[in-house]
């Protein structure tokens, strides 16, 4: 069968696309090439006004994709009924409000047919969504391997066996993703998707110098991307080897070493250690019991430097890394914040691993695999031994931002990485971690470089690299003389007009060895799609016309020729006008012109603008402006372009057609046999002309058929796009943070609060982003399902104190002296000053530690940093914490803080809380445990005690009842008791306040009479000074206690006769069950009295848990528990004492910097546990988190 006949007979598009019905014509016939370009299609032509409405009927079609293009793929499946977050609202009297219910789904989105490489944008609802400066990815992307595995978010819904890997299509996953800022429903999404290969990574030297000094610096490159041949600035120089200096210019300095950062800004000098002068310290350090070691068995395998914060930390193990691997080379982000270590299972092994750290957590890791380099494996990425990447005799490495790919520099001094550089040369190699199949891969060994005849490399300066942006890196060279700067991005698209045809072709009847495309390879296409079904000739219609391509059957070949070829052939004027012998000569040429009416005056060529995020754009041709054309001509071109390329069709489509307006025939002998439609000859008249048929005639004559070619108008000449033509595209939103959430267990705030409700403050993750409010969940079950509990429309006011606030008890009244500084997360935050009546009228009203305290004035003193001064102290009870402050607490504005509505049910009972920030997943939330003690609860400390003694001896002790609602003051007015009772516990104490000698607990108004006769049980004789506490007692038991001295009748201060134990401060909660999680582990155990005992390595962040077992007998009466810092610098700490490792059976709570449970009273023989935290009371942190807090931890008559 012709193959004619064949293009013009097989199936569809998906089902193979190259005809229509068998036997019909696709408009060209054996022998003969293509129609012109501006002839109008014989039927159905891609829409280039495409449709972008997200579908999910069965039967829509699955596009084929080609380089990169924008369309909204098929909803295959979600998540029915969407996950409603509760119905709660909260936020009385507070700002910002509360909404009532919010929604959150998952769903999965067919992209396109084939393996791709990436998804490079999203739209949601016409805005680009995603990516943003967050570098968090909300999706899960399956690029269509043929061995990619079920969504496991989908078999979770739909059960194990029913969900297909949908190998050969490309598809996305979105695990609960948060619908508020979309209207509570899925939005209409478009996404831009790269076919594989697209990116190819290959390497490019981009610029390489000498210095013209001693030392060189990175070029002072703002306008990126760069490219080959750009001029860049001078370099500049600095004494310093290691560094490059940075300035006004925007030089870029590259780090010496290699630091680690974390979130929280602690910085760690990494270092690799070596257990054995040739053996690598494994993860987690070597085990004792196998020993003797020549060197100490806790090196560990990656750590931090010695002399530096966190030094001697195992960062691998702490990591999570499995321990006993070992780690055989590493790098970092330019910033640091980015680890990348790989590891081996054992010297001599073969199992070698990757893991991406961040923020002291390994986020990912998976194989190491040989790669795209033959004979290759990416052993080496970067620092070994010392850790410096300056340093001698190592591959030095940096990861992009990205985290995927990792740059790496080889001297001839290094090893482990192909090509081998000689002397003087060096190897730039490229790394890439695949996010499909989880696997570090060589993406490219590049080509050695010479270093411009600079000392030897192999030398202790040898050579470092710098990322100055994703996509390059820069490296110095030849004894920190030479710079050079790469990029694998030079590429450009590796998608070909070949492969366009390739893939149309193979779904026809066609065998590859029947079509040739070979010429059409070095044609580099920016992208399009075929998306329904439709004939072969019209999927291949706008390709030809866009790269003007023309095909041919030649030999049963279907050959793709681009036009603008040289000539092939000539003919002269004794070449043509053959004819059978005996007829009349034909002219030498035969001509058809065609007439004006048919020519164009002005082409149109409509096209995805690539440059306008992918939206419809149309360019015009300049109109002709000779000859008598009438015809505007628009062309629709469904592929993706850049304006400057689609002015160029235009214009070049417009030439054509009048190049081509006269047919030209001739006649010839089969002496010209060998030239076939697409090849260009010379005509006798001096004119190129392209044949386009060719015909065997009787008699062997030759028929021809061609137009003229118009010189060079084929030649790729991008036009320039007239100014202000191109509306530009989008930029990518503000980063979106994560939520920062602060939890806060305090005092109600105003009567408006819930008794059972506890506070929290939210706010970007990283300062500075854009967070535009959020929903708080919580869990009941340990995180196996959530709940909206709240939701809030903006950030709550966060920061920090970089001062240490004064001690106060002078109270309800402005203290003048004290200053404190506030550092706020957000800058652009503005604390405002009020009047003492404003004060006094309850504004301003923040935390600072665990204190309540409101400001009149604040004071800017730079940027995000205000002095508050004139302040009430002490507020809503919290006059216990107006002491013992540190630089560094944590600042809130109470009333930015949203209330998060909480029940009796959940008292004393661990629950997990998330806050999800508008636009991200539930599952990238951070999970808070917080457990809700009911400080809302507790009743103030009573006012000012009074009293003294009678006549008879006895001694009256009187107090003022406070109350923690409707407390305003009112004249003659006594304010509500504000609890369902009036009840209060008085202790009597010794002077030292060491041992308790009576306890009250059923007194119900603000007054005791302590008789001569409770003096002499509790004493032996009256007492010249009472000394005790007092507290009310309301719905959680006994609130703060306020200590007194009354004066007695007495004239002796003696120790109790028979102490007794104190009433319990902090009343558990009914037993509740137990909540489901493990057990912590306890991290030291107590065994002896009068002992000190100091911790190691315990950091903010860290909950400590010691264990001691108190003595057999008898009961502890007067125990003492003393803990402070110990060679740290002092924070604020958070300890209670409980009967479970957990911390649930509270005894005993304080906090402070220094804390002393003193006395204490236990029960005989029963272990306890002393839990302990570098935080305030409300659980939040009171420094910056890894920094070191060790403390000294003293028991004494307790144990023995």
């Amino acid at each position: 069968m012709s193959l004619g006949i064949v293009l013009g007979a097989a199936g569809a598009v998906i089902g193979g696309i190259y005809g229509g019905p068998q036997g019909a014509m696709l408009g060209w016939a054996a022998g003969n090439m293509l129609g012109n370009l501006l002839d109008p299609p014989k039927t159905e032509v891609p829409n280039p006004q495409r449709q972008y409405v997200q579908m999910s009927q069965y039967g829509s079609p699955i596009p084929m994709l080609f380089g990169t293009d924008c369309f909204t793929g098929t909803v295959i499946w979600q998540k029915y009924p969407f996950t409603e977050h509760g119905e709660k609202s909260g936020g009385k009297n507070t700002s910002p409000a509360v909404s009532s219910k919010t929604y959150s789904t998952s769903f999965a989105v067919l992209l396109c047919e084939g393996e791709i490489d990436r998804v490079e944008q999203i739209f949601a609802d016409g805005r680009l969504w995603w990516p943003n400066e967050d570098n968090e990815t909300p999706f899960t992307l399956y690029k269509g391997t043929e061995t990619q595995l079920p969504d496991p978010t989908m078999e979770a819904e739909l059960g194990e066996g029913n969900v297909p890997g949908y190998r050969g299509w490309a598809y996305v996953v979105f695990n609960e993703l948060m619908l508020k800022d979309f209207g509570e429903r899925i939005p209409q999404m478009k996404f831009v998707v790269a076919m594989k290969g697209q990116q190819n990574g290959a390497i490019t030297q981009v610029a390489s110098e000498e210095a013209d000094e001693a030392f060189a610096l990175y070029p002072r490159v703002t306008n990126w991307p760069i490219t080959v041949g750009q001029e860049l600035p001078e370099p500049s120089v600095t004494t310093d080897p290691y560094y490059y200096a940075e300035d006004a210019l925007g030089a870029h300095r590259l780090t010496r070493g290699a630091t680690y950062r974390y979130a929280n800004g602690t910085t760690v000098d990494l270092w690799q250690d070596f257990c054995t002068p040739t053996i690598y310290c494994p993860v987690g350090g070597l085990d004792p019991a196998e020993g003797p070691w020549p060197y100490s068995y806790t090196l560990p395998g990656l750590g931090a430097k010695s002399g530096t914060p966190l030094g001697g930390t195992d960062i691998c193990h702490e990591a999570g890394v499995e321990p006993g691997r070992l780690v055989e080379s590493w790098c970092t982000s330019q910033d640091g914040t980015i680890l990348v270590v790989i590891t081996l299972d054992s010297i001599g092994g073969s199992d070698r691993q990757w893991h991406r750290i961040i923020n002291g957590v390994v986020t990912a890791e998976g194989e190491v695999d040989d790669g795209l380099v033959a004979g290759t494996t990416p052993i080496n990425i970067g620092c070994g031994g010392g850790g410096d990447n300056v340093g001698s005799n190592t591959v030095k490495g940096v990861v992009e931002s990205n985290g995927e790919w990792i740059w790496t520099v080889r001297t001839n001094g290094g090893f482990y990485t192909d090509p081998e550089p000689s002397v003087n040369q060096q190897s730039v190699a490229l790394f890439r971690i695949d996010s499909g199949d989880q696997t570090l891969k060589q993406y490219d060994a590049g080509s050695t470089e010479d270093s411009f005849g600079g000392p030897s490399q192999s030398g202790a300066a040898s050579g470092a690299i710098y990322c100055p942006k994703d996509g390059y890196c820069a490296t110095i060279i030849g004894g920190h003389t030479q710079y050079a700067l790469y990029t694998r991005l030079a590429g450009g698209a590796a998608s070909t007009l070949a492969e366009v045809i390739n893939r149309i072709s193979a779904k026809t009847p066609l065998d590859p060895s029947e079509y040739d495309t070979t010429l059409c390879e070095p044609i580099l296409i920016d992208g399009g799609r075929v998306t329904g079904q439709m004939e072969a000739a019209n999927a291949l219609q706008p390709w030809r016309q866009a790269y003007f391509a023309d095909a041919s059957e030649t030999n049963g070949v279907v050959r793709w020729v681009p036009r603008g070829g040289d000539v092939v052939g000539t003919f002269t004027t004794a070449d043509l006008a053959a004819r059978p012998d005996g007829d009349a000569p034909p002219a030498v040429i035969e001509r058809e012109r065609k007439t004006p009416i048919e020519l164009a005056r002005r082409v149109t060529v409509t096209f995805t603008d690539k440059s306008f995020d992918y939206q419809d754009g149309a360019v015009a041709s300049d109109e002709r402006q000779v000859g008598e054309a009438k015809s505007d001509t628009t062309v629709g071109l469904a592929i993706v372009l850049p304006p400057s390329k689609a002015k160029q069709v235009a214009k070049t489509l417009l030439w054509a057609d009048h190049a081509g307006q006269v047919s030209k025939t001739w006649y010839t002998s089969f002496k010209h046999l060998k030239y076939e439609p697409t090849d260009v000859v010379t005509l006798p008249d001096g004119k190129d002309v392209r044949i386009d048929n060719k015909r065997i005639l009787a008699n062997n004559i030759i028929e021809f058929t061609g137009v003229e070619t118009g010189g060079r108008i084929y030649v790729d000449s991008e036009s320039e796009v007239a100014e202000g033509s191109v509306i530009p595209p989008q930029s990518p939103p503000a980063a979106k943070a994560d939520a920062k959430l602060i939890l806060i267990d305090g005092p109600l705030r105003s009567d408006a609060d819930g008794d059972y409700a506890i506070k929290a403050a939210v706010g970007p993750s990283v300062p500075g982003k854009t967070f535009t409010g959020g929903n708080i969940l919580m869990s009941s079950d340990s995180g196996a399902s959530w709940s909206e509990i709240a939701s809030i429309s903006g950030s709550s006011t966060i920061g920090a104190t970089t001062t240490a606030l004064g001690a106060w008890d002078g109270g309800y009244r402005i203290d003048y002296l004290s200053r404190v500084q506030v550092e706020l997360d957000d800058p652009s935050i503005a604390l405002e000053s009020v009047s003492e009546e404003g004060l006094y009228n309850g504004a301003n009203l923040c935390l600072i530690g665990a204190e309540y305290l409101q400001f009149a004035t604040a004071t800017l003193i730079e940027e995000g940093v205000y002095e508050l001064s004139k302040l009430l102290r002490g507020r809503k009870g919290t006059e216990q914490a107006a002491s013992g402050h540190a630089a560094g607490e944590l600042f809130v504005m109470l009333d930015t803080c949203i209330e998060v509505p909480l029940t009796s049910a959940d008292l004393g009972l661990e629950r997990q809380f998330k806050a999800v920030a508008s636009g991200k997943s539930v599952a990238s939330a951070t999970t808070v445990t917080f457990t809700n003690s009911g400080v809302a609860m507790r009743c103030y400390a009573p006012g000012p005690v009074t009293g003294g003694a009678l006549g008879n001896d006895d001694v009256r002790i009187d107090w003022i009842r406070r109350t923690r609602r409707d407390g305003e003051w009112r004249p003659f007015v006594e304010v509500p008791i504000g609890e369902a009772t009036e009840k209060y516990v008085i202790e009597i104490w010794n002077a030292a306040y060491t041992e308790c000698a009576r306890v009250e607990a059923t007194l119900t108004s603000p007054t005791f009479l302590y008789t001569s006769a409770m003096q002499t049980t509790d004493f032996g004789a009256p007492q010249e000074w009472v000394y005790g506490r007092v507290a009310q007692i309301g719905i959680t038991g006994a609130g703060m206690f306020q200590r007194f001295r009354v004066r007695g009748a007495g004239a002796t201060e003696d120790d109790p006769s028979s102490p007794t134990p104190p009433y319990i401060t902090w009343p558990t909660q009914p037993t509740p069950p137990t909540p489901s999680g493990p057990t912590p582990a306890v991290d030291y155990t107590i065994t002896t009295d009068n002992n000190n005992l100091h911790t190691t390595g315990f950091t903010i962040g860290q909950r400590l848990v010691f264990k001691f077992h108190t003595r057999t007998s008898p009961a502890v009466t007067a125990g003492r528990i003393g803990i402070a810092e110990y060679g740290d610098p002092p924070y604020f700490r958070s300890a209670k004492v409980s009967t479970d490792a957990k911390g649930l059976s509270v005894v005993y709570e304080a906090g402070g910097v220094s804390i002393d449970f003193n006395p204490i009273a236990l029960s005989a023989n029963t272990d306890y546990y002393l839990t302990l935290e570098t935080a305030f009371g409300f659980g939040n942190p009171s420094g910056s988190i890894g920094a070191p807090c060790n403390v000294v931890v003293y028991l004494s008559d307790i144990l023995s």
